[in-house]
C-alpha cells in the first residue's frame, strides 16, 4: 500500500494524518526539529483523536526528520501554513520523483499552488514533475497537546488535481 508522508503536524496535519492510518494507509509525519521525533517516539508513536466527550481513537504513525536521508516519496501531504509551502517542498524535493503526488491543503489553496508554480514546478520539465493536488478541508479541530487532537466539528474535503501538461505529437 502506497506510504503517505505529511508535512505539517499541526491539528490540520494530525486529523489527516489519522484519517489516513484509520483507513489502513501507511503514514509517516515529516518533522523539522530532531526534539519533536524524540517527543513523538517516546509517547509511543501515537496520534490520538478524540470525537467527543468519550470518544478517541488512537493510530500510530512514523516520524522522521524533513532532513533527513529518508526514501522516496510517493504522496507528500503539505498541511502547513500557506506562506511555509514553497519551503515545506524544497525541503524533500530531492525525495519526489515523476510518478509522486504532492497534496496541498490549506486555506487559500489556489494562491498557494500559483506560488509553488512560479517558485519551483514552472522548473522541472513536464515529464519529471510531481502531480499536483489541492484541496481544503471545513472540518474543525484543534490541538490539546502535542499529539492529542480534538476534532470539533465534522465537514467537507475539497480537492482537485492538476495534470501535467502531455508532449505534443505530430498528430495534434
Amino acid at each position: 500500500m502506497l506510504r503517505f508522508h505529511v508535512l505539517g503536524v499541526g491539528s490540520v496535519g494530525q486529523l489527516l494524518a489519522h484519517a489516513l492510518r484509520r483507513h489502513a494507509f501507511p503514514v509517516t509525519l515529516l518533522a523539522r526539529r530532531e526534539e519533536l521525533v524524540q517527543e513523538f517516539q517516546a509517547a509511543g508513536s501515537l496520534l490520538t483523536c478524540q470525537h467527543g466527550p468519550e470518544q478517541f481513537s488512537t493510530e500510530q504513525a512514523d516520524m522522521e526528520l524533513v532532513q533527513g536521508n529518508g526514501s522516496n516519496i510517493s504522496n507528500l501531504v503539505i498541511s502547513t501554513k500557506g506562506n511555509n509551502v514553497v519551503d515545506a517542498v524544497r525541503s524533500v524535493q530531492g525525495r519526489l520523483l515523476p510518478a509522486s503526488s504532492i497534496i496541498l491543503i490549506q486555506n487559500g489553496m489556489l494562491a498557494v499552488y500559483q506560488e509553488l508554480w512560479n517558485e519551483i514546478l514552472s522548473g522541472w520539465d513536464a515529464s519529471s514533475r510531481p502531480r499536483i493536488i489541492v484541496g481544503t478541508l471545513t472540518h474543525g479541530a484543534y490541538l490539546t497537546s502535542r499529539f492529542h487532537l480534538f476534532h470539533s466539528s465534522y465537514g467537507k474535503g475539497i480537492a482537485t488535481g492538476y495534470r501535467k501538461k502531455k508532449a505534443s505529437s505530430q498528430n495534434d
